[in-house]
């Protein structure tokens, strides 16, 4: 029985407390309306009255206890009775898993025994092996299956022992839950109460950080000016290390700076001189062969210089004459043109004269050759040695190795940019005149003379004073002749002038001789 029939159980012990109350005599009725009986007739009708009462109630409360005992056993066995079924079922269909698992392994053992039909003779040690095999397996699984229905069993009495503990546990979560009930009504009570008082709360703390953080800006406000302020200072005092590191590396970046000077002036240089090589192509096709046959006369010299140290014996003074003959037919190197300085009339020298010779025309050589190479320290290097050699050699040969010197200054300028003013620029102006007046008729030196006052002195009335002397004294110079036309059509702003001496295939292009 459930507990809602307990309250129809006491209204009908009620009903028949009411049922006894009209039972009673009714002479006590009367007598207690009509007159007045004595206190001890009186008392004892309405205690026997109140002791029946008291002994129905007991009577119907002992029927209900009986009853609500009653219908929670009726409920136990019908749950245990639903576990039941339910354990029932679930080894029915375990058993059923079984069988079917039992003819699956009979349809396969059956298409095994089949297939084995026709190899049996053969395989007879095989299937006994095999049948062993199957006999401990099946009383694995014979003993698994104990193992599985203890266990299941043991599980039902479990479950059994839930139930009735699953019952307690109802009637106390019953009791648990008027009493939360309770507890929630007077926790809600007290949780508005609470709300009221969080609402009032935010209310006063939303004022305080509104106020808080106006507060909390003016701060903000101060600080960045502040750090502004201590910003400026810092930068000043770092612009004052920095202008103070700018003037401790300024000499390094001027450095720099004319390294990459003199980087661009040899890329301009060089773009240059391969635009000016193009047009000088006709120009340099008819020098070649008075190059190369320059070249030869000036290996077989130094071919008869080498076997003549080989040899290291003293020349006589006919073979000294023929080796100081060919000597002064090689090409020595100029400033401006192919030509060579001219043949000098064979003569007598003596053995320090010979050696001073010899050291003059090694120093030149290298000389042009690292001026060639752009290498013009080492090339500066040379041609100071060579000067220095006492005695000196042939005028020709000292003005032309004076040119070239002049030139490697000429070109040092060019790439450094430097001006007019410059020291190299002025020893270069030097060594050009001491070139021209050492050989009048250097008119190689006065053409690449007249090219240092054109572009780097800025003297043009003297730069074309050189360039008449040097075209007087050798007329067919296609590089002096347009160069010279350059200058009066560009610089003198005279045309008419330029177009008798220029010459659209040739430029100037500014090497030492070879």
């Amino acid at each position: 029985m459930s507990d809602k029939d307990e309250p129809d159980v006491a209204t009908e012990g009620h009903d028949q407390d009411q049922d006894q109350e009209v039972d009673v005599p009714q002479e006590a009725r009367g007598e207690g309306e009509e007159g007045a009986p004595e206190d001890e007739a009186c008392e004892e009708p309405e205690e026997r009255a109140e002791q029946a009462e008291q002994e129905d109630r007991e009577e119907a409360e002992q029927e209900a206890r009986e009853e609500a005992e009653q219908a929670e056993q009726a409920a136990r066995e019908k749950e245990a009775a639903e576990q039941e079924a339910r354990e029932k079922a679930e080894q029915e269909a375990a058993e059923e898993a079984a069988r079917e698992q039992a003819e699956q392994e009979a349809r396969e053992k059956a298409e095994q025994e089949a297939a084995e039909q026709a190899a049996r003779e053969k395989a007879e040690q095989e299937a006994r092996e095999k049948a062993a095999l199957e006999a401990a397996k099946a009383e694995q699984e014979a003993a698994e299956q104990a193992a599985r229905e203890q266990a299941e069993q043991e599980a039902r009495e479990k479950a059994e022992q839930e139930a009735a503990e699953e019952a307690a546990r109802e009637k106390a979560e019953q009791e648990a839950r008027e009493k939360a009930e309770l507890e929630a009504k007077a926790k809600a009570e007290q949780e508005a109460a609470e709300q009221a008082a969080r609402e009032q709360a935010e209310q006063e703390a939303r004022e305080k950080a509104e106020q808080e953080a106006a507060e909390q800006a003016a701060r903000e406000k101060e600080a960045a000016e502040q750090e502004a302020r201590e910003k400026a200072e810092q930068e000043a005092r770092e612009k004052a290390e920095q202008e103070a590191a700018e003037q401790e590396a300024r000499e390094k970046a001027e450095l720099e700076a004319a390294k990459a000077e003199q980087e661009a002036a040899e890329q301009a240089a060089r773009e240059k001189a391969e635009q000016e090589a193009r047009e000088k192509a006709e120009q340099e096709a008819h020098e070649k062969a008075e190059l190369e046959a320059a070249k030869a006369e000036k290996e077989a010299a130094e071919q008869a210089a080498r076997e003549n140290e080989a040899a290291q014996e003293p020349q006589t003074e006919e073979a000294r004459a023929v080796l100081d003959n060919e000597k002064t037919e090689v090409e020595e190197p100029k400033a401006e043109g192919s030509e060579g300085v001219q043949k000098e009339q064979p003569r007598k020298r003596d053995e320090k004269t010979e050696r001073a010779r010899q050291l003059f025309a090694m120093a030149y050589e290298e000389g042009n050759k690292c001026l060639k190479e752009r290498k013009f320290a080492e090339a500066e290097r040379y041609y100071s040695e060579a000067l220095s050699i006492e005695p000196p050699p042939s005028a020709q040969a000292t003005s032309s190795l004076l040119a070239n010197y002049a030139l490697l200054l000429q070109n040092k300028s060019l790439v450094e940019g430097l001006d007019s003013d410059s020291p190299t620029t002025q020893k270069a102006v030097k060594l050009y005149l001491q070139a021209i007046e050492t050989d009048p008729k250097n008119s190689d030196a006065m053409a690449n003379y007249a090219l240092l006052l054109n572009y780097i002195v800025k003297d043009f009335n003297a730069a074309e004073e050189y360039y008449k002397k040097s075209i007087a004294l050798n007329p067919n110079r296609a590089g002096v002749l347009y160069n010279y036309a350059i200058l009066l059509e560009n610089i003198k702003g005279q045309p008419k002038a330029a177009e008798g001496t220029f010459h659209p295939h040739t430029t100037y292009y500014p090497t030492s001789h070879r």
